[in-house]
C-alpha cells in the first residue's frame, strides 16, 4: 500500500508552488496586507489554472479532481501566506459551480 501523492499531485503541487513563488514573494503579500496593492494578479492567476473549480466536475466546467487535490493545493496556498480567497469557492458543488462561472466572467477584484 502505497501512501505518497501520485505523480498528477506532484505535478499539481509543482505548478502551484511555482506560481506562488513567481507571483506572491512575501513582500507582496506585505504590500497587499497594507493595501498598496490589489491581488488581482493572484486571482487571474489562481482561476487560470482551474483552482476555483477544482471540486466541480468537468461536465459542470470544473477541474473534476478531489479532496486530497483540494488539500495539496490549500497547503501550498497556506505555505505561501496567498492573500485569495480559497475556501469560499469549494463549500460545495453546487455553489462552487456558480463561483466558477463567476470567477470566469468578472474581471479580477482591483482590476477596473
Amino acid at each position: 500500500m502505497e501512501f505518497g501523492l501520485s505523480e498528477e499531485q506532484v505535478l499539481l503541487q509543482d505548478s502551484v508552488n511555482r506560481f506562488l513563488t513567481d507571483q506572491v514573494p512575501l513582500d507582496e503579500v506585505r504590500k497587499i496586507a497594507s493595501g498598496e496593492k490589489s491581488d488581482a494578479t493572484i486571482w487571474q492567476g489562481l482561476t487560470e489554472q482551474g483552482i476555483p473549480g477544482l471540486l466541480i466536475p468537468e461536465a459542470q466546467g470544473g477541474v473534476g479532481l478531489g479532496y486530497l487535490d483540494t488539500a495539496i493545493v490549500a497547503e501550498c496556498l497556506g505555505h505561501h501566506v496567498t492573500p485569495s480567497p480559497f475556501l469560499s469557492t469549494h463549500s460545495s458543488p453546487s455553489s462552487s459551480a456558480l463561483v466558477v462561472r463567476l470567477a470566469r466572467s468578472l474581471p479580477a477584484p482591483g482590476s477596473e
